[in-house]
């Protein structure tokens, strides 16, 4: 992809997305013609200096978990992050039992006959 220049236009743009509703990196650099790292950048700047953006949702990522954050004008706290639906023992204990009921199960030992 070509680097864009940040021009004015790609500032209101920016602005004007995201004070109409929660975008994604992704949706601004579709609809600034940017590239990520630049929107990235910008985002963090104005999160870290002015506190003028904010985490609003958090939409899912190509897992179907919602990881990908969702940015919005506002000076309001962040959305914390979900965790796991599923702790990781859990997940575990699971798979064990899955494995346990697929595991071919020896009704006799190697030399018995019947």
């Amino acid at each position: 992809m070509d680097k864009q220049p940040v021009t004015p236009r790609c500032v209101v743009l920016m602005t004007l997305a995201l004070q109409s509703q929660a975008r994604t990196y992704d949706d601004l650099v579709a609809l600034t013609g940017l590239r990520k790292a630049t929107v990235a950048r910008w985002i963090t700047a104005l999160r870290t200096a002015d506190r003028m953006v904010r985490i609003e949702a958090y939409a899912p990522d190509k897992s179907g978990r919602p990881f990908v954050p969702m940015f919005r004008l506002g000076g309001e706290v962040d959305l914390p992050r979900p965790g796991p639906a599923i702790a990781p023992a859990q997940r575990m204990r699971a798979l064990r039992a899955k494995r346990k009921a697929l595991a071919p199960h020896p009704s006799k030992s190697k030399g018995e006959t019947e």
